[in-house]
């Protein structure tokens, strides 16, 4: 702008010479070069950019050049007013006005006169302004335009600096994201091989199932022929009362004929026949007893034997359950089901070892209540053994019946008291027998409940397998999904990788272009 004004002022003889710039907010002017007013200091005056500063304003908000010859010919809205028409280099009678325009937008204008030897301007004098206008428009733009694009390679270093310092950070960052594929690839795998694991620990465990589902159809057959051999019994039972009752009664009938032996003896010969061949008949009374009561006893212990089983299958059942707990925990989220499945098989194991356990005490009380009756049996077949002896000895001895019958109405006694022992003994087997029918239809009851629940474990155990294959599925895709997304890791590596040597030679050419920039300010 100073080289414009002395160009303007020493070279072209103009007397006095003012170049006006507006500020950044477009809202004033200030003096940038005076030139023929020596008298003059600007310092910090402007000028407001409005109507006040008349012609001056025009120039600059309608971008357009004025020669004026003579000032006050011209229209009022030229005119300076208060108190800017007391300025010295703006009071002048004719003068010369050009905008500096860049980009279409007036930044500026200059203005000259010839305020002390009164020479009038022409056209000429107008394109002479105008061309130093026009230089000084073009010589902001330049400048304007190294400025921006000082400004915008020293942004670009700045971000190739900061782009290529974030390079290590993205190689560790690309670095964990590889190793987490890895990691979560592995991890798949291992789901895998669980889930194939899952998969033979649920063969194993159906095939335990229907293990104990047979079995525990075996003791429910088990025990509907031991309920049919205990009916047997009691009908035998009661046929043995009978015949006790009727031994009772032949007691009785003895001892009344042994009361009168001495003057019937004859007579009583055939009643102490009589009296053989039913003790004959409670012998066999008591041993089919003894048989049964035996083959009672037996068949408690098969029943023992059973349980046993039982106990073994829920033993292994509970096992199979915490090994399902412990493989579903492994699973995390996709074994939820499962464990809750594992869960409800293990609470079937507890009820099952719960039934087994009332089981094993119904078995003991039969066994303990058989072996009661086995002695009392017992007994009676020891007593009704000497009876029969003791009638034997009877029919051998008759010769001397008359003179031993007094000993004959004391054996009848004790044959009486012992019948009646004996009824009291087949009473109580009687209710013994009774009772252990009762348990078991118990036990039939509890082992129809265990097979329903066996039977429910079963087709757990089918949905379980479901899911397992399922969860092999899943873990297949997984792990071909985990292979795509490690390509594509790497794929995006390889890119990013370009990518950073790329802008590595944009640098290399961004500094070159700084370097041109520099010896273009310095030639401006």
């Amino acid at each position: 702008m100073s080289l414009c004004a002395e160009g303007l002022h020493e070279v072209l003889g103009y007397e006095r010479v003012n170049i006006l710039m507006a500020d950044n907010k477009r809202s004033s002017l200030y003096f940038a070069v005076v030139t023929g007013s020596d008298d003059f200091d600007p310092g910090s005056l402007t000028l407001p950019l409005d109507r006040r500063i008349g012609l001056i304003y025009k120039c600059f908000s309608e971008r357009r050049r004025f020669l004026i010859d003579d000032i006050a010919k011209c229209p009022p809205d030229y005119y300076l007013q208060p108190p800017y028409d007391s300025i010295k280099p703006l009071r002048s009678r004719s003068c010369v006005l050009c905008p500096i325009v860049v980009k279409g937008e007036a930044i500026g204008l200059f203005g000259i006169d010839n305020k002390i030897s009164q020479r009038l301007s022409n056209e000429s004098d107008v394109d002479t302004v105008n061309l130093f206008a026009d230089q000084a428009a073009s010589a902001i733009t330049r400048i304007n335009l190294l400025k921006a694009v000082d400004t915008l390679t020293s942004e670009l270093e700045t971000t190739f600096s900061t782009f290529l310092q974030e390079r290590d950070t993205y190689t560790r960052i690309v670095n964990n994201l590889k190793a987490a594929v890895k990691s979560i690839f592995n991890g798949t795998e291992k789901i895998a091989s669980a889930s194939e694991g899952v998969m033979s620990s649920v063969d194993e465990t159906s095939s335990a199932v229907s293990e104990i589902s047979f079995a525990i159809d075996q003791v429910s057959k088990n025990l509907d022929h031991l309920s049919e051999n205990m009916e047997k019994s009691v009908s035998a039972m009661e046929e043995m009362h009978l015949s006790i009752e009727n031994v009772e009664t032949n007691a009785a009938v003895s001892h009344e004929v042994s009361s009168q032996v001495k003057q019937q003896a004859d007579k009583s010969r055939s009643e102490v026949a009589l009296t053989i061949d039913a003790l004959a008949d409670i012998q066999k009374s008591v041993e089919l007893t003894y048989e049964t009561i035996n083959q009672l006893t037996e068949n408690s212990g098969r029943i023992g034997n059973i349980v046993n089983v039982i106990k073994e299958i829920t033993k292994r059942t509970n096992l199979l359950a915490l090994n399902a707990s412990i493989i579903a925990a492994q699973a995390g989220e996709n074994g939820r089901n499962f464990g809750v499945v594992a869960d409800e098989i293990r609470n079937l194991s507890q009820q099952t070892r719960s039934s087994t356990a009332e089981i094993t005490c119904i078995i003991e009380q039969i066994l303990n209540e058989s072996q009661r009756a086995s002695r009392s049996v017992t007994s009676s077949k020891e007593l009704v053994h000497k009876g029969v002896n003791l009638g034997r000895a009877l029919g051998e001895s008759f010769a001397v019946i008359v003179q031993r019958a007094d000993r004959s109405m004391e054996m009848t006694e004790e044959i009486k008291i012992a019948t009646g022992e004996q009824v009291r003994g087949v009473n109580l087997v009687t209710r013994s027998i009774e009772d252990v029918s009762t348990m078991m239809a118990q036990i039939f009851n509890a082992s129809k409940e265990q097979s329903n629940a066996t039977k429910n474990i079963l087709r757990y155990m089918y949905s379980i397998k479901e899911m397992a294959q399922e969860m092999v599925k899943a873990a297949a895709v997984q792990v071909q999904d985990g292979g795509e997304i490690e390509k594509s890791v790497v794929t995006h590596v390889c890119m990013v990788e370009e990518i950073f040597d790329v802008m590595e030679r944009r640098k290399e050419e961004s500094l070159a272009v700084i370097r041109e920039l520099e010896i273009i300010k310095k030639t401006s």
